[in-house]
């Protein structure tokens, strides 16, 4: 199932089970809605759908008609080095103010040739908002001779599988007045969760009607 369809899903699902928890109505432009709490392996799914994607647009220039055909690995070389990264096994934690992403990777330098690296961080807490700034270290966690050669593609795979599916979340939570769809402005994680803050576009950045994209 594609990204927006599981993103859809969830949307429904909480409307269902919380009445009133999101608009019903269009947002005014710049209006923030309700955040979105979504359950970490929730969080995590999604996550690892919006890596395969991109994946597939990078190499393909397009998506696959079926979900099943989206890459669940991809191999990253440079040189002589290479580095194949496990996409679908991509799993999400949280902690109160931080965000962790393990992505599985493989090469011959590893014990077993498999390896977790995990990638830390720290964004916005319950009473500690942050919008969608984040702040990690400078490599992640997990076996020296690939964070030493691959810790910055890595967090930047990370980081962009967060924010991918934050849009995501917040696009099917509303529309402004346009019929656009809203956009995440703010990430907050919990204890137990992490919420995504939808907010309609500001009148600057408003898409005329008939541009807009309605889902």
């Amino acid at each position: 199932m594609p990204l927006d369809a599981r993103c859809a899903a969830l949307i429904r699902a909480l409307r269902e089970l919380c009445p009133g928890v999101l608009p019903e109505a269009p947002l005014p432009p710049g209006e923030p809605g309700r955040p979105v709490p979504v359950q970490p392996e929730q969080f995590g799914q999604l996550a690892a759908v919006a890596v395969r994607q991109a994946a597939a647009l990078a190499m393909l220039g397009r998506l696959p008609v079926r979900d099943e055909d989206l890459p669940g690995a991809v191999i990253w070389e440079d040189g002589g080095a290479a580095l194949a990264v496990g996409l679908a096994q991509l799993q999400v934690a949280v902690t109160e103010g931080n965000v962790t992403v393990t992505v599985p990777v493989y090469c011959d330098q590893l014990p077993r040739r498999e390896g977790r690296v995990h990638v830390t961080f720290a964004v916005g807490a319950p009473g500690r908002p942050a919008g969608l700034l984040a702040a990690t270290t400078t490599e992640p966690e997990g076996p020296r001779v690939v964070v030493e050669a691959w810790g910055e593609q890595l967090t930047a795979l990370a980081w962009q599988a967060v924010l991918d599916t934050a849009a995501g979340i917040a696009g099917h939570a509303g529309t402004d007045p346009d019929g656009a769809p809203l956009v995440a402005t703010a990430l907050v994680a919990a204890k137990d969760r992490l919420e995504v803050l939808p907010q309609a576009r500001h009148a600057f950045d408003r898409m005329p009607t008939g541009r807009a994209i309605v889902r």
